[in-house]
């Protein structure tokens, strides 16, 4: 019989394997082996993308050599070749040191005798005349120890992992947007609540009544202090109450609620940030101020623009 097979090398030794058996042919790049190959409950496993496979070498499960680079506990000097094999609802990576080239091959016998395990399917002659051996796909995972459905639950099992930790990331995980007031404190809000940052020329500020207002989307928005609201205490004057230049921008957080937008003139716009790390409720000291968060190594003072403004915002 005449198939067509990728031929493979394991340290010293020559294989084939047939071409109907290969889904993919993947390289994995020096310093992404500890990346796409973890250890799991059955053994090593592959990460394919969103796809996680049994992981065999070929060096390993025939007793080649400890030194082949599939057979590696750290492949980081060199790349390595992996073949993504499927045979009979089986389904694994199998870890190669080097890939020669396809060809079509005569198939030939071997007698069970040297072939105890069946990880053979046969033999052929190489074009130097030597012989080279099929690998029978089946027998060498059954060879080290990987059954179809083991498999399949422990993919499955790590992919539920992987997604409950992706999950749990998400609730822990928060964003907020940092800035500075007067007393040089800073301060943050969770970015859920800011519709944008803007910057004001303060010529443009007009007065309504007691608040000032500046004309925002085709309407009037309201410029609010949060030094003033939060009565924060600071030897500063108030924004409003400070000499302005001619000409000078100043920084605001613009939030909105309903289908009116409302905005909080801050000193400072330093960055947003992303923290695991849950809100101390400990120091709360006045209406609007969630607590405390560690975040780049500085204290933050959280607020709560909803609570500050008193109204409910919206996205």
């Amino acid at each position: 019989m005449i198939i067509t097979a990728l031929l493979v090398q394991a340290g010293r030794h020559s294989f084939a394997v047939h071409q109907d058996a290969i889904q993919r042919v993947i390289r994995v790049e020096p310093g992404d082996y500890s990346k796409q190959v973890q250890m799991a409950s059955l053994g090593r496993t592959f990460r394919m993308g969103d796809e996680i496979l049994p992981f065999l070498s070929l060096s390993e499960v025939l007793g080649i050599s400890s030194k082949s680079k599939a057979a590696r506990a750290d492949s980081s000097s060199q790349a390595l070749s992996v073949l993504v094999l499927e045979a009979d609802n089986l389904r694994y990576a199998l870890g190669v040191d080097d890939i020669a080239d396809s060809e079509e091959i005569v198939v030939n016998r071997i007698q069970p005798y040297f072939n105890p395990k069946d990880v053979f399917a046969g033999a052929t002659f190489m074009g130097d005349g030597s012989v080279g051996l099929i690998l029978n796909i089946k027998g060498i995972a059954e060879m080290a120890g990987v059954k179809a459905e083991e498999a399949r639950r422990e993919s499955q099992s790590m992919k539920d992992a992987a997604s409950d930790l992706k999950e749990a990331s998400l609730e822990v995980t928060r964003n907020f947007l940092l800035f500075k007031l007067a007393s040089k404190a800073v301060f943050g809000v969770p970015l859920e609540q800011v519709f944008r940052l803007e910057e004001f020329d303060s010529s443009k500020i007009r007065r309504s009544g007691a608040e000032r207002v500046i004309v925002y989307r085709d309407g009037v928005m309201p410029l609010y202090s949060i030094e003033k609201i939060l009565k924060l205490a600071s030897s500063a004057k108030e924004p409003e109450e400070r000499p302005t230049i001619l000409g000078q921008k100043i920084a605001a957080i613009v939030t909105k609620s309903g289908d009116g937008y409302f905005g909080l003139q801050v000193d400072t716009l330093i960055d947003i940030a992303s923290t695991n790390e849950g809100v101390s409720d400990t120091v709360r000291d006045r209406k609007g101020i969630i607590g405390n968060a560690f975040i780049r190594d500085q204290n933050v003072t959280i607020l709560d623009l909803s609570v500050v403004l008193g109204m409910p915002l919206s996205a």
